[in-house]
């Protein structure tokens, strides 16, 4: 649902590697940072996470899952929104 059918193709065909600003570009990353600060930054990321809700996430997680299942994106929200 993320990547074009075009760039998916043209990267399965060619297996050519792509740069993480391209990835993002794609859809396929939320965030790019430079090396230097990847360790920070997903200690900063996991942090936030965990400061949230158990319950919470959890709810998250299981109602973005069985979003998925939906072809329609109209039924997908109709779900989330029961």
């Amino acid at each position: 649902r993320v990547i074009q059918r075009k760039q998916a193709m043209h990267m399965l065909l060619t297996g050519e590697l792509i740069t993480a600003e391209k990835a993002q570009a794609y859809g396929l990353l939320n965030t790019v940072v430079p090396p230097n600060l990847l360790e920070s930054e997903a200690v900063k990321l996991a942090e936030q996470i965990a400061s949230k809700s158990n319950f919470g996430i959890r709810l998250g997680k299981n109602m973005f899952y069985e979003q998925l299942k939906y072809e329609n994106l109209d039924d997908a929200y109709d779900f989330a929104t029961e």
